[in-house]
Parts: structure tokens; sequence; C-alpha cells
């Protein structure tokens, strides 16, 4: 003869039963990443499992950080499982650097050197270039006036930014003043002076000229110095 007999079977919670394994995620700056992601077994959870951050990650500052992420099963049971995050700032070192210079100003005869004209080095990761790529021929420096050289900075990420610098051919004669009692100084120490004399270009107002870079230079005399100083940290960082 053949008996049936019903049996119950009592189940734990489905949170005794799995055990979900924490794995790290990557994020951009500022983004939330996928509690999901942060689970490395999904699969071997029930279908209709959820997952859910116990609270919002804090993405704000680059390198790694750890969430919560919350994993329901259909029975209504939960485990918490930690996990790494590790957030990336997508920017290149171009985009998150800013190089700032100052104008170059030469006597007529002397050769410009621009890799010298970035004041805040100390800000720029190691290894970058610091290079000035101004063509042949940009600057008469025997003819005083205003003129554009450039300068290319290459980061450690391989990145490059161009930058444009203003360079200043003037005339020594008449030492300038900054008005407190200290004369204008080329990068060899020497008085630096200018005349009347007219930009190079279209410029055909004389006298604006002169005064414009007279303004310019008495105002550069403590921007000079900076860049004398700066020059020993821009070549620690080449």
């Amino acid at each position: 003869t053949t008996d049936t007999v019903t049996v119950t079977v009592t189940y734990g919670d489905a949170s005794d039963v799995y055990n979900p394994i924490g794995q790290e995620i990557p994020v951009n700056k500022g983004s939330q990443p996928n509690a999901e992601d942060g689970i490395q077994n999904k699969n071997d959870l029930p279908q209709g499992t959820t997952y859910d951050w116990k609270t919002p990650v804090d993405t704000s500052t680059p390198g790694e950080t750890t969430g919560t992420v919350i994993v329901t099963y259909p029975d209504g049971s939960k485990d918490e499982v930690e996990v790494k995050v590790n957030v990336i700032d997508p920017r290149t070192d171009a985009e998150k650097y800013q190089p700032e210079t100052i104008p170059e100003i030469i006597k007529p005869g002397e050769k410009p050197d621009l890799s010298d004209n970035v004041t805040n080095p100390d800000e720029l990761p190691n290894g970058t270039i610091i290079k000035d790529i101004t063509p042949d021929g940009t600057v008469d420096t025997n003819t005083p006036g205003e003129y554009t050289g450039t300068l290319e900075i290459t980061y450690p990420d391989g990145s490059k930014e161009i930058l444009k610098v203003q360079i200043i051919v003037a005339q020594e004669n008449e030492p300038i003043s900054n008005g407190v009692g200290n004369s204008m100084s080329d990068n060899n120490g020497n008085p630096q002076s200018l005349q009347n004399t007219p930009k190079t270009g279209d410029l055909t107002n004389t006298g604006l000229y002169t005064a414009g870079a007279l303004g310019s230079l008495t105002a550069l005399f403590g921007i000079i110095v900076t860049k004398k100083r700066k020059k020993s940290q821009k070549e620690d960082i080449k």
C-alpha cells in the first residue's frame, strides 16, 4: 500500500541562506554609482533581489571611499554589504590646472625666454614641462613695442595647453619708476626704461601707446621680481 504524507518544510530568511559579496566600483567625481554594481555575485542571489545604497555615496572628492549596499531579498529579508568606491576625476591635467603667466620685458637685442614666465609652477603636477614655442621672427627685438609669444605646457598625463604671453621690447634711456622709489629692471637686473616709441603694427596713436606702455611697465615691476623667484620652482618641475 502507499501512504501520502504531507511534510511542512520551514526555511529561514533568505538573508540567512545567501551571502552577497561586495566589490570595488569606479565612479566619476560628482556622479552616484549604481548600488547593484557593488555586488560581485548577483547571479547567485534569487531573482527579484533589489539593491540600494543605505545612504548616498559622497563622490565630491577624488579618491577611495566606502558605501553600504542594502540587499533586499524577495522574502523581505535584508543584508548589508560594505563596498569600496573609487572616485575618479575624469578631467585631463590640462583641464584641472590653471597656470598663470606674466609678460616678458626685455631691452632691444635681448632674446626673450618665456619658460620662466609661469608664476605658479609649484601648483602644477611634478613632471610638467614648460616650453617656449614662440616661432622665430615673431619678435623683432631691435624694434621696441609689444609682441605675443607662445608657451606650451605639457602635463604628466600627456595633455597640453597653449598660452599666449605678452612680450614688451623697451628702450633704456629714461628709467621707469613704480612710484615707490623702485626702478624697473630687466631680466638681468639692469634698469629698464622706455622712450616715446610707437607700438609695432597698426597702432598710429603714439601718445596712447606710450602712456599704456609706461603704465604697464610700472605695474609690472613686482611681476618681474616674482618671475625671478619662480624660475627656480619651474626648474624643479622640469
